[in-house]
């Protein structure tokens, strides 16, 4: 396998490529979540994207502090089980998510919100599952036990 997990695309690629074609069909063809409310998209949706930003910043604080790198395209140095890493086996990934969620919110798209599911399989069978098989070859045990100890989501 080498040494990285060989993905289909970097992840926040995948995310941004997905938002921008549910941007691109919601200006095409407009469908919204619900009639415009006063403020209350913005508000909710700036929470989500605000709350995965700090989520997201605490998993590189983390991996930084241990060591290895947030580049899935690169080597792992160590299995990282703390922090944010505690709680989700990706939460860089669930930190990206809730920001897209926020966005989505934000811009009242159907269609951004539609594409959710389909990002999520992309993201499972082009990253994760990747991610998981490297993982478990380069760590082994060490790796399977957390996997059993953590989800991988929340």
């Amino acid at each position: 396998m080498g040494d990285s997990a060989r993905l289909i695309v970097p992840p926040p690629l995948l995310y941004l490529a997905t938002l921008t074609l549910g941007g691109g069909l919601h200006f095409l063809y407009p469908q919204t979540l619900w009639r415009p409310s006063s403020g209350l998209n913005l508000l909710l949706g700036s929470a989500l994207v605000m709350c995965g930003a700090a989520f997201a910043r605490w998993a590189f604080v983390t991996l930084h502090r241990l060591g290895t790198t947030a580049n899935p395209r690169q080597p792992s140095q160590v299995l990282v089980t703390s922090g944010p890493f505690a709680l989700s086996r990706n939460p860089i990934y669930l930190a990206m998510s809730v920001m897209y969620l926020g966005l989505a919110v934000i811009a009242n798209s159907a269609w951004v919100m539609l594409l959710f599911p389909v990002l999520h399989l992309l993201m499972y069978w082009g990253v994760i599952k990747r991610e998981e098989d490297y993982l478990t070859e380069k760590f082994g045990a060490p790796f399977k036990d957390y996997r059993a100890k953590v989800r991988r989501w929340i």
